[in-house]
């Protein structure tokens, strides 16, 4: 998770960065240049997240799954209880 907070901060620093660039004069226009330095910085950034991102979207898969197991056999035997019952 500390690589993930790193990652993080990084991330929120570049938007900072680009939102208080984007603040000055209107006329500023990026060159080609910074605009493929721009797009490379955040195709970097978002190659070294994916990977966390991935790993956290597995374990919240695998929660939400036994969660929902664990729903459906409540429910089953609930319904096998009721007609043990009648």
């Amino acid at each position: 998770m500390n690589l993930f907070k790193k990652n993080i901060k990084i991330l929120g620093v570049g938007v900072f960065l680009f939102v208080l660039y984007s603040c000055n004069s209107e006329d500023e226009k990026l060159t080609n240049k910074q605009l493929r330095l721009i797009d490379k910085l955040a195709r970097q950034e978002i190659d070294s997240l994916r990977p966390i991102m991935d790993s956290l979207c597995d374990i919240r898969r695998e929660k939400e799954f036994q969660t929902r197991v664990d729903s459906l056999l409540q429910v089953r035997l609930k319904e096998l209880e009721t007609k043990m019952n009648q």
